[in-house]
């Protein structure tokens, strides 16, 4: 099998990063895993395969607050194409206690050497301060954002002010609405995108943990490709019988309405997801995922499908 030199020192690089953020010393409260996995696409009919890791740390500051620390990295190949794909997340959480409020600054980028699925080799920093407000259990909750990432074709820099409220054990939800200024180097004038977010959580006995997000945006912007609507609707549920048996399936509805073209775009994923563990740190995984693109237009209707099988073990 043919590699030039280019493919082999970045399969290297990636890989050194891969078991470094895996293997890393454990102290304290920490965790990690490594794993291995096998992907068929069957709309390509292309078979891959990769190795996976990730490794957390959280340190106490004491009464005042913690330092945490969460990476992840992915390298795979595939092999109809001879094509190398990683990508590696890193992020530093600082949490600040102010009486009964709460500081959180978080600073973390998500890059690539070889490119990812259909986004090229990258490097991503991304950052977010949080402030949130305590009122008591049951009661609504305020909080303050500023956030913001770059790319190499943008910046952006938002604000968000939101609520959280958990009326009972069993359910809770969360409202925000955000704005801000997103500056793209080929355009003279920055994008103003507004968000209206919100999300509902809840509990079925012992067994059974659900989401429901929603999201809706209007962005201002010169360009027609980009000014325009655009939202979506995703969920996820749990369902763990056992300790040794779990289910995970997460469906979601994305859409978009460019207002200078008036064109309109939806497309609907949905993953799934069963781990069953072999043994009290080897977890065995199936995992089936569903993509529909366009589904607006029969006539450009694309469908996609993946099969994901892996062997994942805790350290």
């Amino acid at each position: 099998m043919y590699f030039n030199l280019q493919k082999l020192a970045k399969f290297g690089l990636a890989l050194i990063i891969t078991m470094i953020l895996a293997t890393l010393p454990l102290a304290g409260q920490s965790s990690a895993y490594v794993g291995v996995f096998g992907e068929y696409l069957t709309t390509q009919g292309s078979v891959g395969s990769g190795v996976q890791g990730s490794y957390d740390y959280r340190t106490s500051l004491g009464s005042v607050g913690y330092l945490k620390f969460s990476s992840l990295g992915e390298l795979s190949y595939d092999f109809s194409t001879s094509d190398i794909s990683d990508f590696f997340s890193v992020d530093i959480e600082n949490m600040w206690f102010i009486e009964d409020n709460e500081l959180a600054i978080t600073a973390g980028s998500q890059f690539s050497f070889s490119g990812y699925g259909d986004t090229a080799a990258h490097f991503s920093p991304d950052w977010d301060v949080t402030y949130r407000i305590f009122r008591g259990y049951r009661k609504v909750n305020p909080n303050f954002s500023y956030f913001g990432y770059a790319s190499e074709s943008q910046v952006f820099n938002g604000v968000r002010v939101g609520m959280e409220q958990a009326p009972k054990v069993e359910f809770s939800y969360d409202l925000s609405l955000g704005a801000g200024v997103d500056s793209y180097f080929d355009t003279p004038s920055p994008d103003i995108p507004i968000t209206l977010s919100g999300g509902i959580h809840g509990l079925v006995g012992y067994t059974i943990n659900w989401d429901l997000w929603g999201r809706t945006s209007y962005r201002i912007s010169e360009e027609d490709m980009r000014q325009g609507f655009s939202g979506s609707v995703a969920g996820q549920m749990m369902f763990t019988p056992s300790r040794l048996f779990q289910v995970y399936l997460a469906p979601a509805w994305y859409w978009s309405y460019l207002t200078g073209s008036e064109s309109l775009d939806m497309s609907v994923e949905i993953a799934t997801r069963a781990d069953l563990a072999l043994e009290d740190s080897l977890y065995l995984y199936v995992g089936p995922s569903f993509v529909m693109d366009h589904i607006q237009d029969s006539a450009q209707l694309e469908t996609s499908m993946a099969i994901t099988i892996g062997l994942d073990i805790a350290l």
